[in-house]
């Protein structure tokens, strides 16, 4: 492994001490949850108890429940 290579390693894990279940998604900005769009849906859907719910109350669930997506480009939506 070349010099440079181990640098740029290095540098890839300090960026990420934290382990995933240290970090609380719920205000840190910075993480994206390691969750599939379709399990973030379901999360929402299930924690709304309604058979059905409007996709705004879907995206503000998300918004709400991880701060990753209140700081992210709207595109996400």
């Amino acid at each position: 492994m070349s010099s440079s290579t181990s640098g740029t390693m290095h540098r890839a894990v300090a960026t990420h001490p934290q382990a995933a279940e240290d970090v609380d998604y719920k205000t840190n900005p910075y993480v994206k949850p390691p969750y599939s769009y379709a399990k973030l849906i379901c999360m929402a859907m299930e924690a709304s108890n309604q058979p059905k719910i409007l996709l705004s109350v879907i995206y503000k669930w998300i918004s709400d429940n991880f701060c990753y997506f209140r700081h992210a480009d709207p595109t996400w939506q």
